[in-house]
């Protein structure tokens, strides 16, 4: 797996352990609403994404998703759980960059992998339950810092050894 296709699963993970703190009403509309977003963006790929964007969607889409997991990963830390207003916003944008960056690569099979790391938010609500909301919080951290690191070694300049430019 190429970290282009990485980027939009681990954005469902985190935004589903995001929806972990929500209420459950919360956590099925937002998991809802984030798997309609992102098919709704497959399928409308070739109208609107292609030829807008043309190959600079995948690259655009993946530093969004790594910004929504940094966004949906460090919500767990806020003092007030992600509620019932917030949990809305939080699925629709990642549905969003989850389907601009699986419609960018022409994949749209994609959208099958990326989408049921969603479901995290009811094993780590079930944990959180059972006073175990450390555990959910450690796997954000997890999640925050590759976020970091993947999104910061696009900016990064190319040095030599960096690609298999010996392939060539």
């Amino acid at each position: 797996m190429n970290a282009d296709a990485l980027a939009p699963s681990l954005l469902c993970a985190a935004h589903g352990l995001a929806l972990a703190f929500a209420p459950s009403r919360a956590r099925r509309m937002g998991a809802a609403l984030s798997a309609a977003a992102a098919i709704a963006m497959v399928a409308i790929d070739a109208y609107v994404i292609r030829p807008a964007w043309g190959p600079m969607a995948v690259e655009q889409g993946t530093q969004a998703c790594w910004f929504g997991v940094v966004v949906c990963a460090a919500s767990v830390y806020l003092p007030v759980a992600v509620s019932r207003r917030i949990a809305p916003l939080l699925a629709v944008c990642a549905g969003l960059c989850c389907g601009i960056v699986i419609s960018g690569q022409g994949d749209a099979v994609g959208v099958l992998r990326a989408l049921p790391w969603l479901l995290l938010s009811w094993p780590a609500a079930w944990l959180i339950d059972r006073g175990a909301a450390v555990a959910v919080k450690v796997v954000c951290s997890w999640l925050l810092a590759v976020a970091v690191l993947a999104a910061t070694l696009a900016w990064l300049p190319v040095t030599p050894g960096y690609l298999p430019d010996h392939l060539e």
